[in-house]
């Protein structure tokens, strides 16, 4: 009889075993959460993609692949530009 493995215990012994993939697989999460956090900024401060790419110095479509399927494309700086425009700082 075949025995299901426990697959997010697969994933941590890869990264454990791998510090090049587990760097990435951490700076993949700080780019989601940060581009969250600034997508849920946009959305309190009442902006709308247009007036943040403005404010950003950016074109307006920029700021919409920030909260849509291109999220996870986006580099740091270009998250980091959104952030200043809506006077956000993360650690």
């Amino acid at each position: 009889m075949r025995t299901t493995k426990n697959y997010a215990e697969v994933i941590r012994q890869e990264l454990r075993s791998n510090p090049d993939l587990a760097d990435a697989v951490e700076d993949e999460r700080f780019n989601a959460n940060l581009a969250e956090e600034i997508y849920n900024a946009r959305i309190q401060s009442g902006k709308t993609q247009a007036e943040l790419a403005e404010c950003a110095g950016m074109i307006q479509s920029a700021i919409a692949r920030a909260g849509g399927r291109g999220l996870w494309s986006l580099f740091l700086t270009t998250l980091k530009r959104i952030a200043k425009a809506l006077c956000k700082r993360w650690k």
